[in-house]
């Protein structure tokens, strides 16, 4: 029990459990939804609430269609129950520490990390150390990581360094890397040593938000030289940078171990003279690091860098294009696999997690994360119809909150009841706006409304991951095929002037009846107009007629004087 000094309470004893409930209400926005996560049903958890409201003789919830929203007092309430819940995790974390045992749970905001973090691996062999510990992940961007650590919604942030003026913020560094100039494959700077920034001016820059480490980092080092620029294009996220440079939108800046040349295999690096280094680490707390889980959780980490918390000024950059396959498509399915796991792990309720990606109206399951998923997405398929489907065909995300009650597709839905899948998340995966190829990321869970807003959120930024993906994969599939009929136009552009040439001397024609002969000639012989000129500049004469017949009869196609 807990003692709660309050004049106006008809009894100032708390359980610690009734403040579990309360912030789980909070956190998942609803009563259902934080009844699930607790692992209770939906009387219990309330019958729990209002023993607390008569104990602190009031009112915390209103409770409407909409879900639970806290009133004047709940709000109130809010920052010392999460204080408490916290001085008590650390306490049990204590004891645990004393007796040898490791419990408790371990809340995560991360940003896309380098690719010298497998944060899935890492996870995985954290979760076999300590069974006991239960990870949260929480998807997020540079920018919001700090304010959900701040805010005490998470412990602990994989997140760029952050230097906020009077924060009571802390940094743990696990990487050092050098800002690097990226370019497109081919670019003049491609490969070069020791840019001066000088020669970036005038460049096509795609920038990050003022508020991302790396843009704060590449403006302070222009200002150092005294140089000043036009900023042309913001992009929000790492990944969507990377896409660009990838298609020859132009050049940026990053760090470099964050280039993924898996998936972006023409972006190229530079380096920069007297480059600044970008940090990334674990954004905490002042007092988030005192429980003996969360410093397990950060040890897990370091153990995942070879020699971490050092410096890695030369980290992925060779002098030209980085290593790996620029093959995109035969990454596709493990990326996309990757969003599914990291789906699976970081929404709360979720049982089995796919991918669907929908290429000109044709469905296919691309990754899952186990055979429930592949089922209940291949009925969907069958049917046409479903909500995998209707979100990557609306763009908008769809949800089935209790299939045994759903009206939209009663077919899939007894189907969906059928196999334990009670709740239904599909997020639209935006691949692609004016193009064939469109998704969704789909949640399973077992049991009745899990999603609560903090889930619907967190399927958001990891549907935001998956689409960056398939995007780029789909990018260099158009780019290719794009270059690849520029070519083949260029070539026969220059065949068939070639033969325009020809004909042009020995008839002394005009390049437009040049032209016209080479058409007829075709349209007489049924045969492609480059065909007919390849078949002219090889053997000087046109295919299956006689020599003298076909080559001097534009000659008698004089040009009146």
């Amino acid at each position: 029990m807990i003692a709660l000094p309050s004049p106006e309470c008809a009894s100032n004893q708390v359980e610690l459990r009734q403040l579990e409930h309360f912030l789980s209400v909070v956190e998942e926005g609803s009563f259902t939804a934080a009844a699930a996560r607790v692992y209770m049903v939906q009387s219990s958890l309330s019958a729990s609430l209002l023993a607390l409201e008569r104990d602190l003789g009031t009112t915390l919830f209103i409770r409407g269609r909409r879900g639970a929203e806290l009133t004047d007092a709940g709000r109130a309430f809010l920052a010392p129950a999460r204080a408490m819940v916290e001085q008590a995790g650390r306490a049990r974390d204590a004891v645990a520490e004393v007796e040898g045992l490791l419990r408790g749970t371990v809340r995560v905001a991360f940003v896309v990390p380098p690719r010298i973090i497998d944060v899935v691996q890492t996870l995985r062999g954290f979760h076999q150390e300590h069974p006991g510990v239960q990870v949260r992940l929480l998807p997020a961007d540079a920018r919001t990581a700090p304010d959900l650590v701040a805010s005490g919604q998470v412990d602990f942030a994989l997140a760029p360094r952050t230097d906020r003026p009077g924060s009571t913020l802390r940094f743990d560094p696990l990487v050092h890397d050098q800002l690097v100039v990226l370019c497109p494959a081919g670019h003049r700077l491609a490969g070069a040593r020791d840019v001066h920034p000088r020669e970036l001016i005038g460049e096509a820059v795609i920038d990050l938000p003022r508020a991302q480490l790396a843009r704060q980092l590449f403006d302070s080092l222009l200002a150092e030289h005294g140089l000043q620029r036009e900023i042309r294009l913001e992009v929000d996220t790492w990944l969507g940078v990377l896409a660009l440079v990838h298609q020859g939108m132009g050049i940026s800046y990053g760090p470099a171990s964050s280039a993924n040349s898996e998936v972006f295999g023409r972006v190229d690096v530079a380096t920069l003279a007297d480059a600044p280094l970008w940090e990334l680490g674990i954004v905490y707390r002042d007092e988030a690091l005192r429980g003996a889980a969360g410093r397990a959780f950060l040890t897990a980490f370091r153990r995942a860098l070879p020699g971490a918390n050092r410096s890695y000024p030369n980290v992925a950059v060779p002098p030209g294009r980085l290593p790996g396959r620029p093959v995109l498509e035969q990454s596709l399915p493990r990326l996309l696999g990757t969003a599914a796991d990291l789906a699976k792990t970081s929404v709360p309720g979720a049982a089995e997690v796919s991918v669907t990606l929908l290429v000109e109206n044709q469905a296919t399951t691309v990754a899952s994360t186990g055979q429930l998923a592949l089922e209940l997405d291949a009925c969907q398929y069958e049917q046409d119809d479903g909500p995998c489907l209707h979100a990557a065909r609306s763009g908008e995300p769809t949800e089935i909150p209790d299939s045994r009650t759903e009206p939209r597709w009663p077919a899939y839905a007894r189907s969906a009841t059928g196999h334990g899948a009670l709740s239904v998340l599909s997020v639209p995966l935006v691949i692609d706006a004016d193009g064939p190829v469109t998704g969704s990321l789909n949640i399973y869970a077992t049991g009745p409304q899990v999603f609560g807003s903090a889930g619907r959120a967190a399927a958001a930024r990891v549907a935001d991951f998956a689409a960056a993906a398939a995007g780029s994969a789909s990018a260099y599939r158009g780019a290719r095929n794009q270059v690849e009929n520029l070519r083949t136009a260029l070539t026969s552009r220059a065949v068939i002037e070639q033969a325009k040439g020809i004909l042009m001397e020995r008839g002394k024609l005009t390049a437009e009846q040049a032209f016209r002969a080479l058409s007829e000639e075709s349209m007489a012989a049924n045969v492609k107009v480059r065909v007919l000129a390849e078949q002219l500049v090889l053997t000087g004469q046109f295919p299956d007629r006689a020599p003298t017949a076909r080559t001097r009869s534009p000659a008698r196609r004089r040009p009146r004087s």
